[in-house]
């Protein structure tokens, strides 16, 4: 028990050091522009707001889609906290889930190297710390986000199923993987490839019998397919039309996110993140397959300053569980890496010839967080093995300076948040024009008068209004894609005559410096817009304002209201 209990200690320590240099690194944001997708449904959930004949909240507050456990989750627990506490909620469930995140990654590197605390702490500080400078992650995706999002929410679910199949312990493994379906589904999907191929390996290579070997598929199958299969039937087109979902997300809405590199087409980027792929899994290949001592000369002497320096800074024994040997356990996650960087390849290759819809939406370049990790892991813990001292020496004093010290920075951080990252809801110290903005329409506009807006400011969020059209709050099932866009052509004044197919076409068009009739696109809206809400100095949208007057004008921004629309 007391074992256990310096253990543990030893565990927080190393979960305060990757935290304290987490948030000194990223920080933590409660950022509008990432939030806004969510935070009006919460707000409209937790009855803070009613947006009356707003479709975007109408739509998703009644039906399901992938987001809606998150949003329902959040909304319980913010109707406890109020308004004035979402910011702080959001702070606490980061936290929360960074923790669990970095718990979930040092169990696959206990597991698959048998090190201790301090170095698995520091090997994974050192991964935080390549993907913030170096971001090999390509496609627009982060391993680590300073915002809270359904996304990072997975991600601790995913990392420790992982860990629990690399244990062996595929049980506890798919339970964790349901958990992860129900937070996001795009993510789990793809991770049925390696687990299936590894099951199979390990029944030819004889690790498992035939019935265990499709029973634990079964129960991934199980923890995947019906969710996700469910979240399909709700969120699929379910009217005719000759407008394609998949095309608009991938060409309109988000391209950085949605379009695969072929190989013809590989970005920078794309092109490192294969680099450090194959590289690592290069790595660990040679150092798992070289039994012994590294060969002799200057390989050998740098084999063994590495092990002097293991010796003085991870000298503690190994956490690792010992029902496997860990070189089995690397073997298994080199596997399932490799099936990963396979399945991008593949998505590569055939997006080169062909375009398959249920490709692009599954994303495949999203499942790179999930292998930068483990290639990191799978190449320290191949070194570590390689350079680990027969005996290792137990040293609780230079623990105990490292808890005092890291205490310390703790206490520093936290006592700094109040004051640099979590700033009150009206943001006035960081946003004070378009704080300024937002105060006039509370005060002087109806929670029911719905806003054209045609700036990046979030009505939605900051005064729950109602708005027609917002190009960040992109709809998550088919239906509601579709109308996203047509209020798109709508908000923009696309002429009648140009192929709305033609999505390269709109969406240069809009781009573009074009006219646009006001009055004309309220009446196609078929909305009782009063409030339109544009900058002063815009080069790209020229608008005919016949019939509104201006209401509001700080020198950036201006707010117009409709004629004979009446006073509040």
């Amino acid at each position: 028990m007391k074992a256990d209990y310096k253990r543990y200690l030893k565990i927080l320590a190393g979960a305060a050091f990757f935290l304290s240099v987490f948030y000194l690194v990223y920080s933590f944001a409660f950022e509008i522009w990432n939030n806004e997708e969510e935070l009006p449904l919460i707000y409209k959930l937790m009855g803070l707001a009613s947006y009356p004949g707003d479709y975007f909240i109408d739509y998703h507050t009644s039906n399901y889609s992938q987001v809606t456990p998150y949003i329902f989750i959040i909304a319980g627990i913010g109707r406890l906290l109020g308004l004035n506490g979402i910011e702080y909620l959001y702070f606490a469930l980061h936290l929360i889930t960074i923790l669990f995140m970095y718990l979930g990654l040092r169990k696959i590197h206990n597991l698959t190297s048998g090190a201790g605390e301090s170095a698995s702490a520091i090997i994974l500080v050192l991964m935080m710390l390549f993907v913030k400078f170096v971001n090999p992650i390509p496609s627009a995706r982060w391993l680590f986000i300073n915002f809270l999002d359904p996304e990072l929410v997975t991600f601790p679910f995913i990392f420790f199923s992982i860990a629990f199949y690399v244990d062996g312990k595929h049980r506890a493994s798919a339970a964790l993987m349901t958990a992860a379906t129900i937070f996001h589904p795009l993510y789990t999907l793809p991770l049925l490839f390696p687990v299936m191929a590894g099951l199979a390996f390990d029944y030819y290579r004889e690790k498992i019998v035939l019935k265990s070997a499709v029973f634990n598929a079964g129960l991934y199958l199980a923890a995947v397919m019906p969710y996700t299969f469910y979240v399909w039937l709700k969120s699929r087109l379910h009217e005719f039309t000759i407008l394609d979902p998949s095309v608009i997300s991938e060409f309109i809405r988000a391209p950085e996110h949605h379009v695969i590199p072929t190989l013809s087409s590989l970005d920078t980027r794309t092109v490192f993140f294969y680099v450090f792929c194959l590289l690592s899994t290069g790595i660990t290949l040679v150092l798992m397959r070289n039994g012994g001592r590294l060969p002799s000369s200057g390989i050998g002497r740098l084999n063994n300053f590495f092990k002097k320096f293991h010796g003085m800074i991870f000298a503690e024994r190994p956490s690792a569980m010992k029902n496997e040997d860990e070189d089995k356990k690397l073997e298994r996650l080199l596997f399932y890496d490799i099936c990963l960087i396979l399945f991008l390849v593949g998505s590569s290759i055939v997006s080169g010839f062909v375009r398959i819809p249920i490709l692009v939406q599954l994303t495949p370049y999203r499942i790179s967080v999930i292998i930068i990790p483990l290639s990191w892991i799978a190449m320290t813990s191949s070194i570590l093995i390689k350079i680990r001292p027969a005996n290792h020496v137990f040293r609780p004093a230079a623990n105990a300076a490292s808890a005092v010290m890291l205490a310390v920075i703790i206490a520093w951080v936290l006592g700094s948040l109040p004051r640099t990252w979590l700033v009150p809801y009206n943001f006035s110290s960081k946003y004070p024009i378009e704080n300024e903005i937002f105060s006039w329409i509370n005060k002087n506009t109806r929670e029911s008068d719905m806003f054209i807006n045609y700036t990046g400011l979030d009505v939605r969020t900051y005064t729950r209004r109602p708005v027609y059209f917002n190009f960040k709050t992109y709809h998550l099932t088919s239906d509601s894609q579709i109308e996203w866009y047509k209020r798109y052509l709508v908000q923009y004044d696309v002429p009648r005559e140009l192929n709305r197919e033609n999505y390269p076409a709109v969406k240069n068009y809009i781009n573009g410096r074009h006219e646009i009739d006001l009055s004309g696109v309220i009446e196609m809206s078929g909305y009782p817009v009063k409030m339109v809400l544009v900058k002063k100095y815009d080069e790209k949208n020229i608008i005919d304002f016949t019939g509104f007057v201006p209401v509001f004008d700080d020198g950036l921004y201006i707010i117009y209201k409709k004629k004979g629309s009446g006073e509040r």
